[in-house]
């Protein structure tokens, strides 16, 4: 399954303009029926806004993760983020984000 996200806010009100996402989720990998995994990339521009200043013009993040079912209550699901200019400054370095999530449904 495959997704496509956009999104668009006038630059001159919102400190971001547009966003554009893409993504991939693999169903039942490995013969395991409750399990995925996903991919995915987002470009973000900055705007314009009064008040603000950024360093560079946008912000792109590439997101991988593994969710795994441990049973129809609990799923945990690992993920990792590579951000690149972070917060379109330039003092930031670019960012490597370990992410666990555990989802309690009840």
């Amino acid at each position: 399954m495959a997704f496509v996200q956009y999104g668009y806010a006038d630059p001159q009100m919102s400190i971001f303009g547009n966003h554009v996402g893409v993504g991939i989720v693999w169903p039942y990998p490995f013969g395991r029926t409750n399990d995925s995994i996903g991919a995915g990339a987002t470009l973000i521009t900055f705007g314009r806004c009064p008040g603000t200043s950024f360093d560079y013009d946008t912000e792109t993040a590439f997101e991988f993760y593994y969710k795994f079912r441990v049973n129809r209550f609990l799923s945990i699901s690992p993920g990792t983020q590579f951000v690149r200019y972070p917060g379109g400054m330039r003092g930031q370095a670019n960012a490597l984000v370990f992410t666990p999530r555990v989802t309690v449904t009840f």
